[in-house]
């Protein structure tokens, strides 16, 4: 998370060029404003609260319903991906898809199952649950 908002600081430095440092320091607020919305973690009670609007008809009747699902296909999607490129490149093999890989729906039933069935670990944050969602559901042989 770190490496994405000095990402974002540098390339809005560099994109100002020349510009006023008040201008760069707005930009660069700008851009944190809706990062730190988004990076807040999930818990495990969220996303048993959020996911399952995606798997179902009729579910999302409202605005903050539509935020709340894409909100866990984002987060999953984006942890599934962290972690993919972490085994890439460091080597980290934590868990093992299949050859194809999985599909964010899959991905969604897969978690919502895990969630359902360890009641007592909602309360902890998403991105610890994650990991242990993918290792039991997608060992490494």
């Amino acid at each position: 998370m770190f490496c994405l908002v000095a990402l974002g600081v540098i390339l809005s430095i560099n994109i100002l060029g020349g510009e006023s440092t008040v201008k760069k320091l707005l930009v660069v607020a700008a851009l944190l404003l809706p990062f730190n919305s988004f990076a807040a973690s999930l818990s495990g009670n969220d996303l048993l609260a959020y996911c399952p609007l995606l798997l179902s008809t009729g579910k999302i009747s409202s605005p903050e319903d539509l935020s709340k699902a894409a909100h866990c296909a984002g987060y999953l999607g984006g942890l599934n991906d962290m972690s993919l490129l972490f085994q890439t490149v460091g080597g980290l093999k934590i868990y093992c898809l299949p050859e194809k890989g999985v599909e964010t729906g899959q991905l969604i039933r897969v978690a919502q199952k895990w969630l359902e069935e360890h009641p007592a670990e909602l309360h902890e944050p998403g991105r610890s649950l994650f990991i242990s969602i993918m290792k039991d559901n997608f060992p490494c042989e």
